[in-house]
């Protein structure tokens, strides 16, 4: 028996390297809080689900031109206890 699996993902425009990257754009305050207000929601989520994604940087950050980030890449990503007392370390 042949199994073929596909993946379809939602289509992004931009990651946050590429945006940096483009000569006719500048980062508003506005903007950024607008970005790192979905990343630490995204993130807090993920790390209450008991997931560290651990690989956090701008091309691992899309957007799309209404301004929504997405984290992707989570190819180094650990599961954790999020009751444990003892702390995490590298």
């Amino acid at each position: 028996m042949s199994c073929n699996l596909y993946l379809v993902f939602e289509y992004m425009e931009h990651d946050l390297v590429g945006l940096a990257s483009h000569l006719g754009l500048k980062f508003t305050e506005a903007l950024v809080k607008c970005y790192m207000e979905q990343l630490f929601r995204g993130l807090d989520h993920y790390h209450s689900c008991g997931v560290l994604h651990r690989d956090i940087k701008g091309s691992n950050l899309l957007t799309d031109n209404n301004g929504i980030l997405k984290i992707i890449d989570f190819g180094l990503a650990r599961f954790f206890d999020p009751n444990q007392a003892q702390p995490l370390i590298s």
